[in-house]
C-alpha cells in the first residue's frame, strides 16, 4: 500500500510538471512566432510605404529586385504562418495526449485508490479476526489452565484418599492378622477346653459308676 502510495505522489507530479511544461513551452513559443510575425509585418508595411512614395521607376531602379525580396519576405511569412500552425496544432495534440494521459492517471489512480481502500477494510476486517482469535484463544488457555488445575487438585485429592485408604488398609491387614492370632489362639483354647469337657465328662461317667458300685455295695452291707 505505501508503495502504491508513493507511485501514484510520484504519478501526481509527473503530470503536474507535464502540464507546467506544457503551459511555458505554449507561450514561449506562441510569443516567439506572434514577435516573428509582428516583426515580418513592421518590416513589409515600412517597405510598402517607402515604395508607395516616390515613382518606383525613377528612385527604386532595383524594383525587380525589391519585388523579388517582397516575395520571398510573404513566402517566408506564410511559411511561418505554416510552421506556427504546425506547432500550434503539435501543442494541440501535445495537450491532448497530456489530457488522456492525465486522465488515465486520474482513472488509474482512482483504481489504486479503490484498490487501497478495499485493502485497507480487508485489512480491518483480519485485524479485527485476529484480535477476536487471540481474545478466544487467550480464554480457551485461561480455561485449560483452570481445568488443568483443577484436575491436579483433584488428583492431589485423590493421592490423599488413596494414601489415607492404603494407610487404613495397612491398619486392617495389622488388626486382621492380630485377631487371626487371637482366633488361632481362641481355637487352641477351645480345642483344650473341648478336651478338658470331654475328661469331665469321663470322669463323671466314671464316677457315676463308683457311686452305682458304692450303691450296691452299700446295700450288700445291709
Amino acid at each position: 500500500m505505501s508503495k502504491i502510495q508513493n507511485e501514484l505522489s510520484e504519478k501526481a507530479s509527473e503530470i503536474k510538471h507535464l502540464q507546467l511544461d506544457l503551459t511555458r513551452r505554449q507561450n514561449e513559443e506562441a510569443g516567439e512566432a506572434f514577435n516573428s510575425l509582428k516583426r515580418l509585418i513592421e518590416t513589409l508595411e515600412k517597405e510598402n510605404t517607402a515604395l508607395k512614395m516616390p515613382d518606383r521607376s525613377e528612385i527604386f531602379p532595383g524594383k525587380e529586385e525589391m519585388e523579388r525580396s517582397l516575395q520571398k519576405l510573404s513566402e517566408d511569412l506564410k511559411q511561418t504562418q505554416r510552421d506556427r500552425d504546425k506547432a500550434l496544432q503539435e501543442l494541440s495534440r501535445l495537450k491532448q495526449h497530456l489530457l488522456e494521459k492525465a486522465s488515465e492517471e486520474a482513472e488509474k489512480m482512482d483504481e489504486d485508490s479503490k484498490i487501497i481502500e478495499e485493502l485497507r477494510d480487508s485489512n480491518n476486517y483480519l485485524r479485527a479476526q485476529i484480535s477476536h482469535l487471540e481474545r478466544t484463544l487467550k480464554q480457551a488457555i485461561a480455561s485449560q489452565e483452570e481445568l488443568k488445575m483443577a484436575k491436579n487438585n483433584e488428583i492431589l485429592k485423590s493421592r490423599e484418599i488413596i494414601d489415607d485408604l492404603n494407610k487404613k488398609l495397612t491398619n486392617c491387614l495389622s488388626t486382621i492378622d492380630s485377631k487371626n492370632i487371637e482366633l488361632s489362639n481362641l481355637q487352641t483354647a477351645l480345642g483344650q477346653y473341648y478336651a478338658e469337657i470331654e475328661a469331665m465328662e469321663h470322669l463323671e461317667e466314671e464316677l457315676a459308676r463308683a457311686r452305682e458300685e458304692i450303691t450296691k455295695l452299700s446295700q450288700l452291707l445291709k
